[in-house]
């Protein structure tokens, strides 16, 4: 199994706030990811334990460094983030990737990363940025493009948890024989609602389309053709009734 949350580690630096803290904390409990390393603050007060909630372990595990270099030490990749973005190649160091990418690139469990978050004020230094060989940049509003510190944790580790559900979670799909079939059984109703005939060839290329755009899983398959044979038996049963 994919264990990128067991190898992957949220790094703060220099936070200004024990209420991000804690929130920090809370985020990665609920997402599953565990190693916390904290640049330049060693302290941790009763503020960041409340917002913590069960994060609580997490933050008496935390663990603490003087300098970036010497929490990255050991890292394959080291992801910087912030609200300032480019596109200029010439300023390839801050040329983003959204988290979703991020995880898609860099989420098969194989390497060890390091997310970094900067400061609450003004983020990462130039410095520290040069550090990083990834750069992720969270959409926003254009109005007010500036993550809360807690948030922006929240939304790249959120993106990682749905990535690995993604990957875990491999309900087969319905083949394209399935999707033919139950595109005949509906014709076969709307038949026998005397639906408009000149329609039915149109209406069934819709509805394969549909089907095929939605993605069906078997179990969802069986679970509509159910409704369907159902629908079909009471038709049939009123046309009996007619003669």
């Amino acid at each position: 199994m994919n264990n990128v949350e067991k190898i992957t580690t949220v790094i703060l630096v220099e936070p200004e706030y024990q209420g991000n803290i804690g929130a920090v904390a809370r985020a990665m409990k609920n997402t599953g990811f565990e190693k916390l390393f904290i640049v330049g603050r060693r302290t941790i007060d009763d503020e960041a334990i409340s917002r913590a909630r069960d994060g609580v372990d997490l933050l008496l595990n935390a663990n603490f460094f003087n300098s970036l270099k010497e929490a990255i030490e050991g890292f394959d990749i080291v992801v910087g983030s912030s609200s300032v973005t480019t596109s200029n190649f010439k300023k390839f160091r801050r040329i983003p990737i959204t988290p979703k990418e991020l995880w898609q690139t860099y989420g098969n469990g194989k390497k060890k990363v390091a997310l970094v978050f900067g400061r609450e004020g003004d983020g990462l230094n130039n410095e520290e940025i040069s550090m990083c060989n990834v750069f992720i940049h969270i959409p926003s509003s254009k109005e007010y493009p500036v993550y809360n510190l807690s948030h922006a944790v929240t939304i790249v580790l959120y993106e990682g948890l749905v990535y690995k559900g993604s990957e875990e979670v491999k309900e087969p799909l319905a083949t394209g024989e399935q999707t033919h079939l139950m595109v005949a059984k509906t014709i076969e109703i709307m038949k026998k609602t005397n639906y408009p005939e000149y329609k039915i060839e149109n209406t069934a290329v819709m509805l394969e389309r549909l089907l095929t755009r939605a993605n069906l899983t078997e179990h969802e398959f069986y679970k509509i053709m159910g409704i369907i044979k159902k629908i079909n038996l009471r038709v049939s049963d009123e046309d009996e009734k007619s003669y």
